[in-house]
């Protein structure tokens, strides 16, 4: 990995490995979903859920409201409904930090790499076939 930052978890477990004297460790700490063994940053979650609303904002344009409904998540069968393609992305991504996988500035990250992925789709992959 290139950057191999630790996610929440192990940083609230050994804070006191941190260096930071201000910092105590709370071995008690369980996410709300079971973390990954991979890096934190960038949130790989929030890659793929802003590319994915880059592009759908570029065909149909950012502003179309939809609904969605899970049939896995927690509570069940949740519905959403969104204003915009852009804030189903940044929710999806606030989903980790909530969740407790992700540090935000991993989600910032991820945001800004899956928009320029979804970018870059739309213009090299997506073009008229005339």
């Amino acid at each position: 990995f290139h950057y191999n930052l630790w996610r929440p978890v192990t940083a609230i477990h050994m804070a006191d490995a941190d260096g930071n004297p201000q910092t105590a460790p709370d071995t008690s700490f369980e996410p709300l979903l079971v973390t990954p063994p991979v890096q934190d940053y960038p949130s790989t979650h929030s890659v793929l859920g802003a590319a994915a609303a880059t592009v759908l904002a570029e065909t149909f344009g950012d502003d179309t409201r939809f609904m969605f409904a899970s049939t896995s998540a927690i509570p069940a069968n949740p519905t959403r409904e969104f204003k915009s393609f852009s804030e189903a992305a940044r929710e999806n991504a606030e989903s980790r930090v909530k969740a407790g996988l992700h540090f935000r500035f991993a989600n910032t990250a991820g945001l800004k790499q899956g928009e320029n992925i979804g970018r870059f789709a739309v213009r090299n992959s997506l073009t008229p076939l005339d």
